[in-house]
Protein backbone atom coordinates (compact mmCIF):
# COMPACT_ATOMS: atom_id res chain seq x y z
CA UNK A 1 0.00 0.00 0.00
CA UNK A 2 1.45 3.62 -0.88
CA UNK A 3 1.48 5.73 2.36
CA UNK A 4 -0.35 9.16 1.12
CA UNK A 5 2.21 12.25 1.19
CA UNK A 6 1.76 15.78 2.27
CA UNK A 7 3.11 19.14 -0.16
CA UNK A 8 2.97 22.86 -0.16
CA UNK A 9 0.15 22.27 -2.66
CA UNK A 10 -2.20 19.64 -1.35
CA UNK A 11 -2.01 19.88 2.41
CA UNK A 12 -4.41 17.92 4.45
CA UNK A 13 -7.35 18.93 1.84
CA UNK A 14 -5.85 15.37 -0.11
CA UNK A 15 -6.69 13.57 2.75
CA UNK A 16 -10.05 11.89 3.93
CA UNK A 17 -11.84 13.64 6.96
CA UNK A 18 -15.18 13.35 8.49
CA UNK A 19 -17.57 15.20 10.82
CA UNK A 20 -20.19 13.38 13.06
CA UNK A 21 -23.93 14.25 12.15
CA UNK A 22 -27.27 13.85 14.10
CA UNK A 23 -30.19 13.97 12.27
CA UNK A 24 -29.69 16.33 8.94
CA UNK A 25 -27.80 18.21 10.68
CA UNK A 26 -24.07 18.49 11.43
CA UNK A 27 -21.64 18.49 14.89
CA UNK A 28 -18.65 20.20 15.59
CA UNK A 29 -16.99 16.48 16.45
CA UNK A 30 -14.84 15.56 14.04
CA UNK A 31 -13.84 11.97 12.95
CA UNK A 32 -10.66 10.16 12.97
CA UNK A 33 -11.00 7.52 9.92
CA UNK A 34 -9.41 4.08 10.97
CA UNK A 35 -10.74 2.99 7.51
CA UNK A 36 -13.50 2.85 5.33
CA UNK A 37 -15.66 0.94 7.83
CA UNK A 38 -14.69 2.48 11.36
CA UNK A 39 -13.62 5.41 13.30
CA UNK A 40 -13.06 6.78 16.59
CA UNK A 41 -15.15 10.10 18.18
CA UNK A 42 -15.07 12.08 21.32
CA UNK A 43 -17.54 9.87 23.36
CA UNK A 44 -18.58 13.19 25.30
CA UNK A 45 -20.53 14.28 21.73
CA UNK A 46 -22.73 11.07 22.01
CA UNK A 47 -26.54 11.66 23.51
CA UNK A 48 -26.60 9.17 27.06
CA UNK A 49 -29.64 7.80 28.17
CA UNK A 50 -30.19 8.08 31.74
CA UNK A 51 -28.74 4.74 32.57
CA UNK A 52 -25.37 6.17 31.52
CA UNK A 53 -25.07 4.18 28.59
CA UNK A 54 -24.87 5.70 24.71
CA UNK A 55 -28.44 6.01 23.12
CA UNK A 56 -27.97 4.27 19.65
CA UNK A 57 -31.08 4.85 19.00
CA UNK A 58 -30.40 8.70 18.05
CA UNK A 59 -30.15 9.22 14.11
CA UNK A 60 -26.27 9.28 14.18
CA UNK A 61 -24.46 9.76 10.84
CA UNK A 62 -20.97 10.03 9.45
CA UNK A 63 -19.78 12.25 6.82
CA UNK A 64 -16.82 11.85 5.01
CA UNK A 65 -15.33 14.06 2.38
CA UNK A 66 -13.76 13.25 -0.99
CA UNK A 67 -10.29 14.33 -1.79
CA UNK A 68 -11.13 14.10 -5.28
CA UNK A 69 -14.21 16.20 -5.73
CA UNK A 70 -16.17 18.58 -3.35
CA UNK A 71 -18.75 16.17 -2.10
CA UNK A 72 -19.09 13.48 -0.11
CA UNK A 73 -20.54 10.27 1.29
CA UNK A 74 -23.13 10.04 4.37
CA UNK A 75 -23.38 7.12 6.14
CA UNK A 76 -25.80 5.96 8.92
CA UNK A 77 -23.84 4.82 12.28
CA UNK A 78 -24.31 0.78 12.26
CA UNK A 79 -22.42 0.50 15.40
CA UNK A 80 -21.13 2.76 18.33
CA UNK A 81 -18.42 1.42 20.97
CA UNK A 82 -17.59 3.75 23.95
CA UNK A 83 -14.62 2.85 26.17
CA UNK A 84 -15.10 0.52 28.65
CA UNK A 85 -13.11 2.61 30.74
CA UNK A 86 -14.53 6.40 29.49
CA UNK A 87 -14.82 9.02 32.54
CA UNK A 88 -17.82 11.20 32.20
CA UNK A 89 -16.40 13.72 35.08
CA UNK A 90 -12.92 13.39 33.88
CA UNK A 91 -13.07 13.09 30.14
CA UNK A 92 -10.42 10.33 30.49
CA UNK A 93 -10.23 7.95 27.52
CA UNK A 94 -12.78 10.15 26.24
CA UNK A 95 -13.10 7.75 22.94
CA UNK A 96 -15.47 6.25 21.17
CA UNK A 97 -15.29 3.19 18.19
CA UNK A 98 -17.84 4.26 15.51
CA UNK A 99 -18.88 1.55 12.42
CA UNK A 100 -20.38 2.40 9.11
CA UNK A 101 -20.50 1.56 5.51
CA UNK A 102 -20.65 -2.18 6.30
CA UNK A 103 -22.10 -3.27 3.09
CA UNK A 104 -18.39 -1.96 1.69
CA UNK A 105 -19.85 0.25 -0.64
CA UNK A 106 -16.22 1.92 -0.61
CA UNK A 107 -13.02 0.28 0.27
CA UNK A 108 -9.90 2.51 1.16
CA UNK A 109 -7.67 2.31 4.54
CA UNK A 110 -6.18 4.73 6.79
CA UNK A 111 -3.20 5.42 9.12
CA UNK A 112 -2.81 6.44 12.30
CA UNK A 113 0.35 8.14 13.55
CA UNK A 114 2.21 5.84 15.87
CA UNK A 115 5.70 6.68 17.70
CA UNK A 116 5.00 9.98 18.99
CA UNK A 117 8.72 10.65 19.21
CA UNK A 118 9.01 10.33 15.55
CA UNK A 119 6.93 13.36 14.65
CA UNK A 120 8.77 16.29 13.71
CA UNK A 121 6.18 18.52 13.98
CA UNK A 122 2.20 18.62 14.43
CA UNK A 123 -0.61 20.00 12.23
CA UNK A 124 -4.23 20.86 13.97
CA UNK A 125 -7.35 20.48 11.57
CA UNK A 126 -11.21 22.18 11.49
CA UNK A 127 -13.35 20.10 9.27
CA UNK A 128 -17.16 21.58 8.51
CA UNK A 129 -19.23 20.75 5.82
CA UNK A 130 -21.05 23.11 4.16
CA UNK A 131 -24.40 21.65 3.63
CA UNK A 132 -25.16 17.92 5.16
CA UNK A 133 -27.75 17.45 2.48
CA UNK A 134 -26.10 18.50 -0.99
CA UNK A 135 -22.76 16.83 0.74
CA UNK A 136 -20.43 19.88 -0.07
CA UNK A 137 -17.62 20.59 2.31
CA UNK A 138 -15.60 24.04 3.33
CA UNK A 139 -11.80 24.18 2.68
CA UNK A 140 -10.10 22.42 5.62
CA UNK A 141 -8.47 24.67 8.38
CA UNK A 142 -4.73 23.62 9.16
CA UNK A 143 -2.05 24.92 10.71
CA UNK A 144 0.95 24.01 12.87
CA UNK A 145 1.18 24.50 16.48
CA UNK A 146 3.24 23.64 19.37
CA UNK A 147 1.87 22.23 22.44
CA UNK A 148 1.39 24.51 25.88
CA UNK A 149 3.20 23.84 29.06
CA UNK A 150 0.91 25.51 31.34
CA UNK A 151 -1.74 22.26 30.71
CA UNK A 152 -0.11 20.64 33.05
CA UNK A 153 -0.95 23.01 36.02
CA UNK A 154 -4.63 23.51 34.56
CA UNK A 155 -5.64 19.99 34.37
CA UNK A 156 -4.78 17.19 36.58
CA UNK A 157 -6.31 14.83 33.79
CA UNK A 158 -3.55 16.24 31.21
CA UNK A 159 -0.75 15.91 34.57
CA UNK A 160 -1.34 12.12 35.25
CA UNK A 161 -0.79 11.70 31.23
CA UNK A 162 0.84 13.62 29.49
CA UNK A 163 2.21 10.77 27.24
CA UNK A 164 -1.09 9.82 26.32
CA UNK A 165 -2.63 13.53 25.45
CA UNK A 166 -1.94 16.74 23.70
CA UNK A 167 -2.88 20.55 24.66
CA UNK A 168 -2.99 23.32 22.71
CA UNK A 169 -4.42 26.97 23.56
CA UNK A 170 -4.90 28.08 19.91
CA UNK A 171 -8.45 27.50 18.28
CA UNK A 172 -10.36 28.18 15.12
CA UNK A 173 -13.27 30.70 14.53
CA UNK A 174 -16.36 28.98 14.69
CA UNK A 175 -18.61 28.65 11.77
CA UNK A 176 -21.73 28.82 13.78
CA UNK A 177 -20.33 32.40 15.63
CA UNK A 178 -17.82 34.37 14.52
CA UNK A 179 -17.64 35.77 17.71
CA UNK A 180 -16.01 32.38 19.06
CA UNK A 181 -13.27 30.12 18.47
CA UNK A 182 -13.98 26.17 18.77
CA UNK A 183 -11.10 23.79 19.32
CA UNK A 184 -9.87 22.01 16.39
CA UNK A 185 -11.08 18.50 15.68
CA UNK A 186 -8.44 16.47 15.14
CA UNK A 187 -4.45 16.44 15.07
CA UNK A 188 -2.30 15.15 12.89
CA UNK A 189 1.43 14.03 13.79
CA UNK A 190 4.28 14.99 10.82
CA UNK A 191 7.15 12.85 9.81
CA UNK A 192 10.03 14.68 7.61
CA UNK A 193 10.03 15.26 4.82
CA UNK A 194 6.58 15.06 3.93
CA UNK A 195 4.26 12.34 5.75
CA UNK A 196 1.75 12.22 8.06
CA UNK A 197 -1.16 10.56 9.68
CA UNK A 198 -3.56 11.26 12.13
CA UNK A 199 -2.72 11.00 15.62
CA UNK A 200 -5.14 12.84 18.21
CA UNK A 201 -8.68 13.98 18.93
CA UNK A 202 -10.02 16.47 20.13
CA UNK A 203 -11.61 15.88 23.54
CA UNK A 204 -12.71 18.92 25.95
CA UNK A 205 -11.16 22.30 26.85
CA UNK A 206 -10.43 23.66 30.54
CA UNK A 207 -11.27 27.37 30.54
CA UNK A 208 -10.93 30.31 33.37
CA UNK A 209 -13.71 32.05 32.26
CA UNK A 210 -17.30 31.37 31.57
CA UNK A 211 -17.37 30.56 28.16
CA UNK A 212 -15.42 29.70 25.25
CA UNK A 213 -16.67 32.67 24.03
CA UNK A 214 -15.86 35.17 26.50
CA UNK A 215 -12.73 37.50 25.45
CA UNK A 216 -10.87 36.77 29.34
CA UNK A 217 -9.27 34.19 30.41
CA UNK A 218 -7.06 31.48 29.44
CA UNK A 219 -8.42 27.88 27.62
CA UNK A 220 -6.72 25.16 27.39
CA UNK A 221 -7.84 22.14 24.66
CA UNK A 222 -7.05 18.45 25.38
CA UNK A 223 -6.50 15.72 22.75
CA UNK A 224 -6.31 12.10 23.36
CA UNK A 225 -4.06 10.42 21.45
CA UNK A 226 -5.29 7.77 18.92
CA UNK A 227 -2.75 4.60 19.06
CA UNK A 228 -2.85 3.87 22.72
CA UNK A 229 -6.79 2.92 21.77
CA UNK A 230 -5.86 0.93 18.64
CA UNK A 231 -5.57 -2.15 20.23
CA UNK A 232 -9.23 -2.29 21.80
CA UNK A 233 -10.71 -1.03 18.37
CA UNK A 234 -9.33 -3.96 16.45
CA UNK A 235 -10.46 -6.59 18.92
CA UNK A 236 -14.10 -4.64 19.38
CA UNK A 237 -14.31 -4.11 15.09
CA UNK A 238 -12.26 -7.96 14.33
CA UNK A 239 -10.27 -5.49 11.77
CA UNK A 240 -6.61 -4.99 11.96
CA UNK A 241 -5.84 -1.38 11.71
CA UNK A 242 -2.53 0.53 10.35
CA UNK A 243 -0.41 2.22 12.27
CA UNK A 244 2.11 4.55 10.48
CA UNK A 245 6.01 5.01 11.46
CA UNK A 246 9.15 5.96 10.01
CA UNK A 247 10.97 3.11 11.32
CA UNK A 248 10.43 -0.44 12.30
CA UNK A 249 8.05 0.26 16.04
CA UNK A 250 5.87 -2.55 17.74
CA UNK A 251 2.98 -0.70 19.97
CA UNK A 252 3.60 -1.39 23.43
CA UNK A 253 -0.24 -0.77 24.24
CA UNK A 254 -2.88 -3.60 25.11
CA UNK A 255 -7.04 -3.91 24.41
CA UNK A 256 -7.20 -3.32 28.54
CA UNK A 257 -5.14 0.57 28.42
CA UNK A 258 -6.90 3.01 30.45
CA UNK A 259 -5.83 6.64 31.11
CA UNK A 260 -4.53 6.95 35.42
CA UNK A 261 -6.99 7.80 37.03
CA UNK A 262 -7.00 11.25 38.97
CA UNK A 263 -9.17 13.07 41.72
CA UNK A 264 -10.32 15.94 39.66
CA UNK A 265 -9.99 16.86 36.15
CA UNK A 266 -7.99 20.49 37.00
CA UNK A 267 -7.42 22.66 39.13
CA UNK A 268 -10.06 24.50 41.54
CA UNK A 269 -11.42 27.80 39.75
CA UNK A 270 -11.52 26.34 36.42
CA UNK A 271 -14.06 24.89 34.18
CA UNK A 272 -14.69 22.40 31.50
CA UNK A 273 -16.29 22.28 28.57
CA UNK A 274 -17.03 19.44 25.87
CA UNK A 275 -19.34 17.57 22.73
CA UNK A 276 -21.03 19.08 20.04
CA UNK A 277 -20.63 23.18 20.07
CA UNK A 278 -22.99 23.59 17.03
CA UNK A 279 -26.42 24.13 18.93
CA UNK A 280 -29.48 24.58 16.66
CA UNK A 281 -30.09 27.79 17.58
CA UNK A 282 -26.69 28.85 16.18
CA UNK A 283 -26.38 30.97 19.28
CA UNK A 284 -23.01 29.40 20.73
CA UNK A 285 -22.55 29.97 24.04
CA UNK A 286 -21.81 26.68 26.29
CA UNK A 287 -22.49 26.52 29.96
CA UNK A 288 -19.74 25.64 31.56
CA UNK A 289 -19.13 22.99 34.70
CA UNK A 290 -16.92 23.01 37.88
CA UNK A 291 -14.32 20.93 37.95
CA UNK A 292 -14.94 18.22 39.95
CA UNK A 293 -12.86 17.76 43.03
CA UNK A 294 -13.80 14.21 44.05
CA UNK A 295 -12.85 11.14 42.01
CA UNK A 296 -15.66 9.52 39.84
CA UNK A 297 -15.38 6.04 41.28
CA UNK A 298 -17.53 4.58 38.25
CA UNK A 299 -15.32 4.69 35.14
CA UNK A 300 -17.06 3.11 32.27
CA UNK A 301 -19.60 0.38 31.59
CA UNK A 302 -19.74 -2.41 28.44
CA UNK A 303 -18.16 -1.45 25.15
CA UNK A 304 -21.52 -0.76 24.09
CA UNK A 305 -21.88 2.18 26.44
CA UNK A 306 -20.67 4.36 29.09
CA UNK A 307 -21.58 5.46 32.42
CA UNK A 308 -21.58 8.89 30.36
CA UNK A 309 -23.57 12.16 30.34
CA UNK A 310 -27.13 12.09 29.89
CA UNK A 311 -28.68 14.04 27.04
CA UNK A 312 -29.81 17.36 28.89
CA UNK A 313 -26.37 17.92 29.32
CA UNK A 314 -25.94 17.96 32.99
CA UNK A 315 -22.43 16.84 33.02
CA UNK A 316 -21.09 17.89 30.00
CA UNK A 317 -21.63 21.24 28.79
CA UNK A 318 -20.90 21.11 25.50
CA UNK A 319 -23.16 17.44 24.97
CA UNK A 320 -25.93 18.07 22.12
CA UNK A 321 -29.11 16.97 22.85
CA UNK A 322 -30.58 19.52 19.93
CA UNK A 323 -28.50 19.36 16.68
CA UNK A 324 -26.05 21.23 15.13
CA UNK A 325 -25.44 24.00 12.67
CA UNK A 326 -26.10 23.29 8.86
CA UNK A 327 -26.77 25.48 5.88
Amino acid sequence: MTKRTVTSSNLLNDFRGAVLVLGSLQTSCEVALLDSQNGLIPASCLIYKSTGQADNSQDYKIGINDPSSSTSLVYTLDRIDVHPKYNPSTYANNIALIGFNTDRSQSWQAWTAGDRSEWNSIFFTTRAMISVSKKTWNPTKVVSLGLDGGCASASNLYKSNSDYMLCVTQAAVSLANSYCDLPYGTAWGIYQPNDLAVGAIYSHSVITSNSLCQATGTRYHLYTLIEPYLPWASKIAGETFNMFTLNSYTSSFTRSFGMTSVSGSSISGSKIVTGDYYPMQRVYEPVAVPAPTTPNTNTGGTSGGSTGNTSSGSNNSGSTNSGSTNT
